[in-house]
């Protein structure tokens, strides 16, 4: 069970999670400024608009020590437990260290309602917040020993407010509390408080040992996950590897009886041979993306080794002259905007090749004829920005959020074109994510689509940082 794990929270104030002392250590210190607001409001309140007889010196004394003991805490947990102890002797340390700080925070609780009136103060019932919160962070034996001791400070407290020979400060003008203390009232009230708190105790400490065994069973459930998930990719790693080198085989047949026996063949007959290379090619295309899915899933961080200066511009040229060439091609204008001279970026050049590619081959396969896309890079600020547009199909609203989900394709891609394999735009953002680089879509059926890619010039200090 890990105990450092620095998670980053949205509230300040939310419950840790239970896999982890350290946080609820972190959390407990937090929540306790939020305390010691409350309780200097209080005292501002009840003075100046209520006109309480507040013995405000002794309540801010206890507030400054509150302050002081919190700061304390704050610079022991970052020194002694966010260094990378080993595991068991950080627990020990860590139960001891929430330990003391209810503690305390249990005896200045007290001093702070003798200050108010003692055992007549409503605010006794913050004696059962402390012990929830013993209970969220300590185990249920642990949470009765700061109920027992929470007891023993109450009984001190009655005691105070009782005794003849010690100073009472009054919560209220001119109030006696002596007539309401009782032998048997006094001895109601601590019975009442300890089964209170102990009970408090008993209930909390249930809730969170089972939400601890829930927490626990969907840690199992997700190692089996990831573990079924990791054979999941070495299988369709292997089955691609396996297939690739007959498909290709089948591919270079079918290509060599089409080229020889042109002559001797019906149209029918080239027309079928059109089709199995048409089918063919798809599913090469398929074995292709699921091998390069499996190798960026099962990969180690990106290394600096990997990258080298890349021309953008170079690049993008060679890849739309090959895909102008392709029968995605037939009838599309093609136009490249571009600055006479653009720094190159450090980055892998094969997953530059591989981005690009994705992109514009989409581009070209989803215009009909007679359509036109656009190509422009420019550079902006630390950034080259590259925009690839076209006049296709477009993408349905609906399917903006699903369509960089492994094997996902539109409903009108699939009528459009029925050969895709619904990897490009997944494997395209693994890419750009792999080397610090981000991706954005813009699109309305029937009127286009245009993804914006952004890469630093200097990721290798991300991908430094990384491996």
């Amino acid at each position: 069970m890990a105990i450092i794990n620095r998670r980053v929270r949205t509230h300040p104030f939310w419950l840790p999670s239970e896999t982890s002392l350290i946080d609820g250590v972190r959390w407990l210190i937090k929540l306790r400024w939020l305390a010691i607001a409350g309780v200097a409001g209080a005292l501002v309140i009840g003075i100046r608009f209520f006109g309480l007889p507040l013995f405000w010196k002794g309540i801010l004394g206890v507030t400054l020590s509150l302050i002081l003991l919190n700061l304390i805490y704050w610079a022991i947990l970052r020194e002694r437990f966010e260094s990378g102890e080993k595991e068991t002797e950080a627990l020990t340390a860590a139960t001891l260290f929430a330990h003391l700080q209810i503690s305390l925070d249990l005896a200045l609780l007290t001093l702070l309602l003798y200050f108010a009136g003692g055992a007549i103060n409503p605010f006794i019932f913050f004696y059962i917040f402390h012990i929830i919160i013993s209970s969220i962070l300590l185990t249920r034996r642990d949470s009765y020993f700061q109920a027992g001791f929470a007891v023993i400070l109450f009984i001190g407290l009655v005691f105070l407010s009782k005794s003849e020979s010690i100073r009472y400060f009054p919560l209220y003008p001119n109030f006696d509390p002596a007539f309401l203390l009782g032998r048997d009232q006094i001895l109601v009230m601590i019975a009442s408080f300890a089964v209170t708190l102990f009970v408090a105790a008993f209930l909390s400490s249930s809730i969170m040992e089972r939400l601890r065994e829930k927490e626990d069973q969907l840690a199992n459930a997700y190692q089996e996950v990831v573990k079924r998930e990791k054979i999941k990719s070495e299988f369709a790693r292997t089955v691609a590897h396996e297939l690739r080198s007959p498909m290709s085989a089948i591919m270079n047949f079918i290509h060599a009886v089409r080229l020889s026996e042109k002559d001797r063949l019906s149209e029918k007959s080239q027309e079928f041979l059109e089709r199995a290379l048409l089918r063919g090619q798809g599913l090469i295309d398929l074995i292709r993306d699921l091998l390069d899915l499996s190798r960026l899933e099962a990969a180690e961080p990106p290394k600096l080794e990997e990258l080298e200066e890349v021309d953008l511009i170079s690049e993008l040229e060679l890849i739309l002259s090959v895909e102008k060439t392709s029968g995605d091609a037939k009838g599309v204008a093609v136009y490249f905007n571009h600055p006479p001279v653009l720094p190159r970026i450090r980055y892998s050049r094969a997953a530059v090749q591989q981005i690009f590619s994705n992109l514009i081959s989409n581009a070209f396969r989803y215009t009909p004829a007679g359509g036109v896309i656009r190509v422009e890079i420019s550079r902006e600020d630390r950034q080259v920005k590259c925009r690839v547009a076209d006049t296709g199909i477009g993408i349905p609203k609906e399917a903006l959020s699903q369509i960089f989900s492994e094997f996902y394709r539109a409903s009108n891609a699939k009528q459009f074109s029925p050969i895709g394999t619904g990897l490009g735009l997944s494997i395209t953002k693994t890419l750009l994510s792999r080397y610090g680089g981000r991706i954005e879509v813009e699109s309305e059926p029937s009127k286009g689509t245009a993804f914006v890619i952004y890469f630093d010039f200097e990721p290798g200090i991300q991908v430094q940082q990384a491996g």
